[in-house]
């Protein structure tokens, strides 16, 4: 998810003659949901209880929207298939593992990944309130994983 205070508008209701005229501010919140596939590398010491990952994360996007919400109305623009939205996402990850605690034969881990984009999600979006300059979104990931290994 990402959001913009004032970074779209809507169409509103102008009150001196009840017509759908007036365009006003409406807060941004962009919305997308990938398939994603994220092959990692894994660089583990002789100690064994800590590990670096470093990767790639591939996705296709199943649904990219924007929800733009005014003050008196709410608006949904779907980004699918139009030139403004980018169904492909590429991004270089890293992170880091640490042995938690063994229990039994399993190991409790901990583990915490980041991920910078390569590529835009949304790109030449402006605010058509001010007639703003064409921007490009990215999606920045921040992941932490607590897991199990059996």
């Amino acid at each position: 998810r990402g959001s913009a205070q004032n970074g779209s508008c809507i169409t509103g209701i102008n009150s001196a003659t009840n017509n759908d005229s007036v365009l006003g501010p409406a807060n941004a919140y962009h919305y997308w949901r990938y398939i994603l596939f994220e092959p990692f590398l894994k660089f583990q010491g002789a100690k064994k209880n800590g590990y670096f990952l470093i990767g790639a994360s591939l996705g296709f996007a199943v649904l990219s929207e924007t929800e733009s919400r005014g003050i008196t109305s709410t608006e949904y623009i779907l980004w699918d298939g139009t030139p403004f939205g980018n169904q492909f996402r590429f991004d270089i990850r890293a992170g880091l593992g640490v042995e938690l605690a063994k229990i039994g034969t399993h190991e409790l881990i901990l583990e915490a990944r980041a991920g910078y984009p390569v590529t835009n999600v949304i790109s030449n979006f402006q605010n058509a309130c001010t007639g703003g300059e064409p921007g490009s979104w990215r999606v920045i990931t921040v992941q932490a994983n607590l897991g199990l290994r059996v």
